[in-house]
């Protein structure tokens, strides 16, 4: 009996098959490789890197995000929105959840943002979103008076990504904003979405003079106020933390507390509101006890200042706290030390 011999496709087969695995395995390679020469930017310290040199890599929302040290990393896990993008409470228009993105995290004074929409149909929806019009006001303190700057004709352009659309923003004050989305559908409908958030100040511009001198804020703007003073308030204690304090650096930071502290005569304040002679009496101890400090920085006695700096936490800042915001006591003028969180 006759065996009929291989024909020379079916010897040839197996051979075939390992080039094709190994242009797989080659191709691969190369794509692996340039990805890990695509050039990133760490979110958190804007360094420019490649994905094969980067130091630690964390997914979020779907995306890879690269970083030049672990430190890097571990900032961005502590508070990943402040480095990607926040979201505005959603809001739901004709069948659509509505929200607002913006990059960086958070919309600052004096620096351009990019402010995004993202468009999410439901189940079962079939109008489609035909155009995006915008409008914002910022809402912000000068003096006493309180004023508007109108953004008219917002240009929301359709990204690439389906179901979304941006602009790219500047405000000059910080404050709040007001924005209002005008979505037209293809049935007709026509439907407005109105969002409201933060405008943050711009740390190196806040010095305490911003304001001019009101007779009386608006508590929005007490709030700006209050997170400005609580900042530089933190990074004194911070650098009075260090073995060797930068005492210029310190110096620099209580000056804008006292700065941002000459305000605090026009707040209301959130309770007993109209114990007002109380409360601009504790303002003024307030005000006596940085001047005390001031004194023992500039003596550069560390241990001098950490006591004064804890002594004020405790009497000053705690005291109006515990009547003036928490209404815990009615009556603080007669409370014990509260360096050890005596409050009774």
């Amino acid at each position: 009996m006759r065996h009929r011999s291989p024909s020379r496709r079916s010897r040839h087969a197996p051979r075939a098959l390992l080039v094709a695995l190994l242009a797989l395995l080659v191709g691969a390679a190369a794509a692996r490789a340039q990805d890990e020469n695509d050039v990133v930017k760490d979110p958190v310290c804007g360094m420019t890197i490649k994905k094969g040199d980067a130091a630690a890599m964390s997914p979020y929302q779907g995306q890879d995000y690269f970083f030049c040290m672990k430190d890097c990393q571990n900032d961005f896990l502590g508070e990943p929105a402040k480095y990607t993008g926040w979201v505005a409470t959603s809001k739901k228009a004709h069948g659509y959840f509505v929200n607002l993105f913006s990059k960086p995290g958070k919309v600052t004074a004096g620096e351009y943002s990019r402010l995004f929409l993202e468009l999410v149909p439901e189940t079962g929806t079939t109008a489609k979103v035909l155009t995006v019009k915008g409008s914002m006001v910022l809402n912000f303190q000068l003096g006493d008076k309180p004023m508007k700057k109108k953004y008219d004709n917002v240009d929301m352009q359709p990204m690439k990504e389906p179901g979304f659309c941006g602009t790219r923003m500047a405000f000059l004050n910080d404050g709040y904003c007001d924005a209002k989305f005008t979505l037209q559908f293809d049935d007709g409908t026509e439907e407005q979405v109105p969002f409201r958030f933060d405008v943050l100040p711009n740390w190196d511009k806040a010095v305490g003079t911003e304001y001019g001198v009101p007779s009386k804020m608006k508590m929005a703007v007490q709030h700006h106020v209050v997170r400005k003073l609580g900042r530089f308030w933190t990074d004194v204690h911070d650098e009075l933390g260090n073995a060797t304090p930068d005492w210029d650096k310190a110096l620099d930071f209580l000056g804008r507390v006292q700065a941002y502290q000459k305000y605090l005569p026009s707040f209301v304040p959130h309770k007993h509101t109209k114990e007002t002679e109380e409360w601009r009496k504790l303002v003024d101890e307030f005000g006596a006890s940085l001047a005390e400090l001031r004194k023992a920085m500039e003596a550069k006695d560390a241990a001098a200042s950490r006591t004064l700096h804890a002594r004020i936490e405790a009497e000053n800042c705690t005291r109006c706290h515990l009547k003036f915001r928490w209404d815990t006591h009615s009556d603080v003028t007669n409370l014990r030390d509260l360096r050890g969180k005596q409050t009774e």
